[in-house]
């Protein structure tokens, strides 16, 4: 067998039986070694029968995986394999002893937890302490999220730290006009946050002042624009179903696709209930869905009923610009120009249709709707993202 090396390899590994610790590198680099490979040998065939065939397999489906894969998991058996043999001798045998992999995982995940919160501070340690076990879990779980937190927060400050060190923000963000069109980005993302985002939101804008900590707030308003899109229209309007206006309730209440799912609301919006425009927007789609005509509409339909800083955005950029392209551009850009400048007047007369298309159309332009998307260029907002969109 051309990887037998390898396979008495793993049998000192994943044996757990390791009479002195050993890294996979050491075992790597002696794996010509005659007599070490005896040794391992050896050591292989003092395993069970079921044993040995459990690593003969283990070897088999590595080496029928692509290179990079192969890679990663030799780490992972490395990492373990030291973790293993520096364990204290009580829990070194509690993993060993495992009957089944679920329970050696288990067993796994209680240590590495005792071991992760031996790292944290003595106040967060000795407040663990006292706890009871339900509050034990609770605590975990808030700072593994504050952990994870000041993980992504580090990306952004190793990306701006220049700026940071000398507490000064970018160029670009200290002009006037600028900082204009963000505040108007801002009042209106807010306006759209769910309660509990935009309560995050409002602490991170006071620590500003407090902190300085302008970087912190500007990669928040970064984040929350990527996962809450916002639609033009009012600040505010129906975020649950008992907000809807009554005659749009009555409506749905008497069709039957509709009450036949009733007490509970339809999945799509319950997943969005509490938030807004989300919980109108998946309304409207619903009654489009199954024909069911509404009353009434939650937002602007005509361009006129637009804010005014999006009928601008339309009159004097949007339209002249697909106007332009369609004139003056190669063949297929025109058509594509064409092609869009009819989607928008058929989405006309249409909630959500007709804002979602005006921004829809904004962003496949690259343009920017003034107050209703982030302002500048795409690529400013990279530096400030925890992940840069690709």
């Amino acid at each position: 067998m051309k990887n037998f090396g390898w396979l008495v390899l793993f049998g000192g590994i994943i044996g757990l039986g390791l009479s002195a610790p050993h890294s996979l590198a050491e075992m790597t680099s002696a794996k010509d070694d005659v007599a070490f490979l005896r040794a391992q040998y050896a050591r292989f065939h003092t395993f069970p029968p079921a044993r040995q065939q459990q690593l003969r397999k283990l070897d088999a489906d590595l080496y029928a995986l692509d290179r990079e894969t192969q890679t990663r998991l030799v780490k992972v058996l490395d990492s373990y394999n030291t973790w293993l043999a520096k364990l204290p001798e009580d829990d070194r045998k509690r993993v060993i002893a495992a009957s089944t992999g679920h329970e050696r995982l288990m067993i796994i995940e209680e240590i590495k937890e005792r071991e992760w919160i031996e790292t944290l501070p003595k106040a967060y340690r000795d407040r663990f302490d006292k706890a009871k076990p339900n509050e034990r879990i609770q605590l975990v779980q808030l700072w593994r999220e504050e952990q994870h937190e000041r993980r992504e927060e580090w990306q952004i400050v190793r990306r701006n730290w220049e700026d940071i060190q000398n507490d000064r923000l970018p160029p670009l963000f200290q002009l006037p006009d600028f900082r204009t069109q963000l505040d108007a980005f801002v009042l209106n993302l807010e306006s759209q946050l769910p309660p509990f985002e935009r309560e995050k939101f409002r602490k991170a804008r006071e620590m500003i002042v407090e902190e300085r900590a302008w970087f912190r707030y500007v990669s928040m308003v970064a984040e929350l624009g990527d996962r809450f899109p916002l639609l033009p229209g009012p600040p505010d309007g129906p975020r649950t179903f008992e907000m809807l206006p009554k005659a749009v309730r009555d409506i749905l209440e008497r069709d039957k696709v509709f009450s036949k799912k009733r007490p509970a609301l339809p999945k799509e919006m319950q997943a969005v209930q509490g938030t807004w425009p989300g919980f109108a927007i998946a309304v409207a789609d619903f009654a489009a869905q199954h024909k069911i005509i509404l009353p009434d509409t939650f937002g602007p339909t005509t361009k006129t009923a637009l804010p005014i800083e999006v009928q601008t955005f339309l009159e004097k950029s949007l339209e002249p610009t697909l106007k332009k392209i369609e004139a003056g551009e190669s063949r297929e850009k025109a058509f594509l120009a064409k092609e869009q400048l009819a989607r928008l007047a058929a989405a006309e007369g249409k909630w959500p249709d007709y804002p979602r298309t005006i921004m829809e159309l904004a962003r496949a332009n690259r343009l920017v709707v003034p107050g209703w998307m982030l302002p500048g260029k795409a690529d400013l907002w990279e530096r400030f993202r925890i992940k840069p969109k690709k």
